[in-house]
């Protein structure tokens, strides 16, 4: 091996932090195979593990563009004139690693990405979702103390439109607390999947089973294969319509079994990766790792010879071409690294719990419990 890819491979492992501080910071390679092969634990299955693209496929992806977002309001909250406002401002690139100088420059900026949708206009929430008092009320949307739904945000990508970014990573890591404070990193609480089985009817009839099968086949298993070919669009609608606040049906489960959606505070001091510890955390280049494949690349993998993002479930697409949503781009590692150094610098929410004479009994019983 040679000096220099010693030197990469060393970056890469750095702990949480240990890259700040410099003036500019050192940016870990992350996204080729000798760092990438043991990353991941092998599956149950060994033969399934999965392959990810390469380096060179990776980097054909044209990189996300971070344009500046807004808060969106329940409607009967909303500032007079707001949309109009929104409609009447200039488009706003808001990344720029060359401004970033301090590491609270970079945290400030990895909440951007934080921010930052994957997709517009759906799948998941519409324009017309939250202009509609109806759509909170349905599905018991939880709102802040000021009236915002934290989960999306509205962005202008173009003067006189106005969108809905979808599938940001605060979808689904942003908790709205019984007093209306919304805690970021935490465990989510926004009803994601009824919001998406709300939706099924309208999905046209060949484009289903593209979104199923990329996110929760298993070719290899074949009783759940077989109960997963044997639904519905009405069993699948009724499936995911009961999936409660804070648990997900993602690229790589169940809807069978659908996983609790892990907290990313503290996560400096873990040492593995997502609700089943799937991945290696030994440092920010693979925290860079599971945000580039957890906001979908990964369905781009090939486990066994099957690659969920596929068309016909083998034949991965041309760099950009593929069908799932946020498998088209990819972030750059500028934004990989700002949004590691901001899930880094979370910290708990103040403990609502007294520390009473109950809780010192607590505990006590606790401690002679061993």
């Amino acid at each position: 091996m040679t000096r220099a890819r010693v030197l990469i491979l060393a970056a890469a492992l750095l702990p949480a932090g240990a890259l700040l501080g410099q003036s500019p910071p050192v940016i870990p390679a992350f996204w080729d195979a000798e760092l990438l092969h043991d990353y991941e634990l092998p599956l149950a299955t060994p033969g399934m593990s999965p392959t990810h693209v390469s380096r060179d496929y990776y980097y054909a992806l044209p990189e996300r563009p971070l344009f500046k977002s807004y808060p969106i309001y329940h409607p009967g909250r909303e500032p007079a004139g707001y949309l109009d406002r929104l409609r009447q401002a200039e488009p706003e690139r808001m990344f720029d690693p060359a401004v970033l100088k301090t590491d609270a420059d970079w945290i400030a900026a990895g909440r951007s990405v934080f921010e930052m949708p994957i997709d517009y206009g759906g799948p998941i929430v519409t324009l017309a979702d939250v202009r509609n008092p109806a759509w909170y009320a349905t599905h018991r949307v939880p709102m802040t103390r000021d009236g915002v739904m934290p989960y999306a945000r509205y962005v202008v990508r173009e003067k006189g439109k106005v969108e809905v970014g979808n599938l940001a990573c605060s979808m689904c890591h942003t908790r709205v607390m019984p007093d209306g404070a919304a805690i970021l990193g935490a465990q989510g609480n926004f009803p994601l999947d009824p919001i998406f089985a709300a939706q099924i009817p309208g999905i046209p009839p060949p484009v289903l089973p593209l979104i199923i099968n990329s996110l929760v086949a298993a070719p290899w298993d074949a009783g759940s294969t077989a109960r997963l070919k044997a639904m519905t669009p009405a069993d699948l609608q009724h499936a995911l319509a009961g999936v409660p606040p804070g648990v997900l049906v993602r690229q790589g489960t169940s809807v069978f079994s659908p996983p609790a959606i892990p907290d990313l505070i503290g996560l400096k001091d873990r040492r593995y990766l997502d609700k089943t510890g799937l991945g290696r955390h030994r440092g920010v280049a693979d925290v860079m790792r599971y945000a580039a494949m957890n906001q979908t690349l990964d369905v781009l993998g090939n486990y066994g010879g099957f690659v969920p993002g596929a068309d016909d479930g083998r034949t991965l697409a041309p760099p950009g071409k593929a069908t799932f949503t946020g498998a088209l781009d990819r972030y750059s590692d500028p934004q990989l690294f700002a949004l590691a150094q901001f899930i880094y610098s979370l910290t708990p929410p103040p403990n609502p719990n007294r520390r009473d004479a109950t809780a010192a009994r607590g505990e006590a019983v606790f401690a002679a419990s061993g």
